[in-house]
């Protein structure tokens, strides 16, 4: 049976499933947008000055169908805090 990678993924952003409702408002400006992201927070192992450091950050994960090219400066509100975009990954 093969795998349809594309339901699956759209799956995971079903607000009942992992999905958070988010609003997403450019930079550039205009109306913000009603989207759903995934949320996750990594967690990085640092070596900094011969000390082992856990730095954790939040990701943002959106479909490109609700943002096709997200940029630094743009801002998500989920959750009751906002978040800036800093990078964005295609």
């Amino acid at each position: 049976m093969p795998i349809d990678f594309a339901a699956d993924l759209e799956a995971m952003f079903d607000l009942e499933a992992f999905g958070v409702p988010a609003s997403y408002q450019p930079a550039a400006g205009g109306d913000p947008v009603s989207i759903v992201i995934l949320l996750d927070t990594p967690a990085m192992d640092i070596q900094l000055a011969g000390m082992r450091v856990l730095a954790e950050g939040r990701v943002a994960h959106i479909q490109k169908a609700d943002i096709a090219k997200p940029v630094r400066g743009d801002q998500l509100t989920a959750m009751g805090t906002v978040y800036d975009v800093r990078d964005a990954r295609l």
